[in-house]
């Protein structure tokens, strides 16, 4: 049997190491706003998911599912998964 996985719209952020206001407004912080912590030259973000925490390096993208659920992905990942509509 041969399956199609159902279209989902969901709304997506990129991270880019600076745009943290941004960030925290499409994330819907609480107030204490967002774990960033140093690592070189960039910022990373901690992201809260469903598997645990991730870190989302710069260029990579927050996807916000239903349930207010968030994922990280690279720039590679989410091109080939999802379009701008």
């Amino acid at each position: 049997m041969i399956v199609r996985k159902k279209p989902v719209t969901v709304e997506a952020h990129k991270w880019t190491g600076l745009n943290i206001g941004d960030t925290w407004v499409f994330m819907g912080c609480p107030s204490g706003g967002l774990n960033v912590i140093p690592d070189q030259k960039d910022l990373v973000l901690m992201i809260p998911t469903p598997v645990g925490i991730m870190l989302a390096r710069p260029g990579d993208w927050i996807i916000k599912a239903g349930g207010g659920k968030f994922h990280r992905f690279k720039q590679d990942i989410f091109d080939q998964t999802y379009e701008v509509v």
